[in-house]
């Protein structure tokens, strides 16, 4: 399932974007008040990203080729975007 999420914008640069993701997803543990035992991602840099700060807080992270939730997710907003 998926727990929250956050769209975040590549500017001023694509690199500020990837640099804000520990940030953006510890920001959303806070805010839930919750410190998952494990997350399951599907991109090798994502799980680049978050891999060290989420062994700081003694969670782990696996890469999953397929999630039908956050699929299912993409597919809606995509057609929510593509709608004038």
């Amino acid at each position: 399932f998926i727990l929250a999420h956050e769209l975040l914008t590549p500017q001023p640069a694509i690199e500020d974007m990837y640099a804000a993701v520990p940030l953006k997803t510890a920001e959303m543990f806070s805010r839930l008040n919750v410190r998952p035992h494990e997350i399951h991602v599907q991109d090798n840099l994502l799980q680049a990203l978050l891999q060290p700060m989420l062994a700081n807080l003694d969670v782990s992270i696996k890469l999953r080729p397929f999630l039908p939730s956050a699929n299912e997710a993409r597919a809606a907003l995509v057609e929510h975007m593509s709608k004038d």
